[in-house]
């Protein structure tokens, strides 16, 4: 949405209302309805909405600009100005990976990771056809499949390559496979992310289609997405040397929750959080199957000091299988929001937590009940 404010009632009366809206929006796509979108504000001031058409089918973007007018003379700039921007708008899609997409992708992955030295360090001289290799498979790190692509006019501009923190391991196998056995060397390679957030890996515009602004198209669209898929939180790293990177990640919300050495490099490990609650996270999850979903959604109906146990929250689920519930409980990834320390065994004792029966993690789910108990 774009909203112009600072039209002044007077210069609205010497040149007419219908004038002035006609001088800020003729030439765009979307034109306002003049009697709904234009009108005076308690300051004496007006406003006009004017919307942009979606980008595409993949996310609904929209953007907000404040821009004041003084007279109605400067709405010509202003003009020149909103058609510039729907024109570039007009010229961008954002589109799901086909797997003939790999070069781009590539290309991408190569400009994010930057220096030369530690691209050999990691894939071989020849490391785009490395990188091509491992874009063009299915269960790596940079699959085509976990990646989106911004096209300007018709040609690949720039990509995002993303995935589940919690895949890390069995991503990173499959992807140094490949390049082992295309360079004879297994590279050590610090971990990067962890179950708990989905992991932004690669965001690159391609040199011929930078200073458009496009980076930022092409993130917004990429958070969005995920979001509407129910997770909770997004995470990347950025190296501490790169502040251009790291003020437009922080300008779209990502915040710094800690630091991470990667490739010999000091990095910022940010992470934005969704916008949507945990029972809309829930609700909307696609990685999670409808009985996971019955279970957590009823597990939210639990107050914090109270328990239930495991044959309890089946039957409430409408399931006779208590070992199902403790399973859906074990793969739970949205815990502690979803409160799965909460459930216990028929006879009181703690039963597992994450999957565990023992160890650090019982303990976690002990304290969590305990500092429930005490508020």
């Amino acid at each position: 949405m774009i909203r112009v404010q600072g039209l002044r009632r007077e210069e609205c009366g010497k040149f007419g209302t219908e004038k002035a809206v006609e001088t800020v929006t003729s030439g765009l796509k979307s034109k306002p309805k003049k009697s709904q979108d234009f009108r005076f504000q308690n300051d004496g001031r007006t406003q006009v909405k004017l919307s942009f058409p979606a980008l595409n089918q993949v996310s609904e973007f929209s953007k907000l600009f404040f821009i004041p007018l003084r007279t109605v003379e400067p709405a010509l700039h202003l003009l020149s100005y909103l058609c510039s921007m729907n024109s570039i708008y007009n010229k961008i899609n954002i589109r799901e990976v086909r797997k003939g997409d790999a070069t781009t992708i590539a290309q991408a992955v190569a400009m994010a990771i930057g220096d030369e030295q530690s691209l050999q360090q990691y894939c071989g001289e020849d490391y785009l056809s490395a990188l091509t290799a491992v874009a063009a498979s299915s269960n790596t790190q940079y699959s085509w499949r976990r990646a989106l692509i911004l096209e300007y006019e018709g040609l690949p501009a720039g990509a995002v390559v993303a995935y589940d923190g919690a895949d890390l391991e069995k991503l990173r196998k499959t992807t140094l496979d490949i390049i082992q056995k295309r360079t004879g060397k297994r590279p050590d390679i610090a971990d990067e992310t962890q179950a708990g957030e989905y992991y932004l890996d690669s965001i690159a515009i391609l040199p011929p289609f930078r200073g458009k602004g496009l980076g930022k198209v092409l993130l917004h669209a990429f958070c969005e997405k995920i979001f509407e898929q129910g997770y909770s939180r997004i995470g990347l790293i950025v190296d501490k040397e790169n502040p251009q990177a790291d003020r437009l990640y922080r300008s779209q919300g990502f915040e710094p929750v800690g630091e991470r050495d990667f490739f010999g490099h000091a990095m910022w490990h940010l992470q934005k959080q969704s916008p949507y609650d945990i029972r809309q996270r829930v609700s909307r999850a696609d990685f999670i199957s409808e009985f996971q979903r019955r279970v957590y959604l009823a597990l939210l109906d639990i107050p914090a000091g109270k328990t239930i146990t495991y044959s309890a929250l089946a039957r409430q689920v409408g399931c006779g299988s208590a070992q199902a519930v403790g399973q859906a409980l074990k793969r739970n990834p949205f815990a502690p929001e979803v409160p799965c320390h909460r459930v216990l065994s028929a006879d009181g004792g703690m039963g597992g937590y994450l999957g565990q029966r023992e160890g650090e993690v019982l303990e976690l789910k002990r304290q969590l009940l305990k500092k429930e108990a005490e508020k």
